[in-house]
């Protein structure tokens, strides 16, 4: 992929911001409603291998079941011309909050606070929907700045979530897997028991909150 491609006849390239082993995210505009996104491209090698797809996926249920303005919002899922899966999100101007608390060391209590009260309402929601984040941690926190200048803080990937469906719980993992960020982890998460719930992402916040103020 390079800057200027078309993708599906709408979605045109315009600056890389990011990549890794499996893919990359690029800022792209709609060009058929003139609105800037940002476009998270999995490499088609690694869409062949099923687990990884249906977490790329995933991300996209979890994200599109749960609305909040401290989640990022996913406006479209695809295929790209050269087989690559696709998601479309909502184009952030900010930074992540690993990367703030780099620079700053630490972050006061009243605006971490005011950064963080919506993403444990947008938790609470989560959880009330039967999704578990379970990767909770600053590089998974994206903070921008609201229409009044407040800052907001987003929560970002989904793609290791636990989605509890009727009949169904979409965990990804087998018995006994450990998945996520090790020093945000709830010791029930790290010891890879299935029956987890809300409460570990309470636990890696709580981290996340120490970490800031610390």
């Amino acid at each position: 992929m390079n800057s200027g491609d078309l993708i599906q006849s709408r979605y045109r390239l315009q600056r890389l911001l990011g990549s890794g082993a499996s893919g990359s995210v690029w800022a792209a505009r709609n060009e058929l409603i003139d609105r800037d996104v940002a476009l998270k491209m999995m490499r088609p090698d690694v869409a062949e291998d099923a687990v990884a797809l249906q977490r790329f996926f995933n991300e996209a249920k979890a994200s599109g079941r749960v609305r909040s303005p401290s989640i990022v919002e996913i406006l479209d899922l695809g295929q790209a011309e050269d087989g690559s899966p696709f998601l479309v999100f909502e184009l952030l101007e900010g930074e992540g909050l690993d990367e703030r608390l780099r620079r700053e060391g630490t972050i006061v209590p009243e605006t971490l606070l005011e950064m963080l009260s919506g993403v444990a309402r947008a938790l609470e929601l989560a959880h009330a929907q039967g999704i578990i984040h379970r990767d909770l941690k600053p590089a998974n926190i994206y903070v921008t700045r609201g229409v009044n200048g407040q800052p907001v803080a987003k929560i970002l990937d989904f793609g290791i979530s636990k989605i509890f469906d009727t009949g169904h719980n979409f965990t990804l993992t087998r018995t006994g897997t450990v998945v996520g960020s090790p020093a945000y982890m709830s010791p029930e998460q790290a010891a890879g028991r299935e029956d987890i719930d809300g409460r570990a992402d309470i636990w890696s916040l709580g981290v996340v909150m120490y970490e800031a103020l610390t």
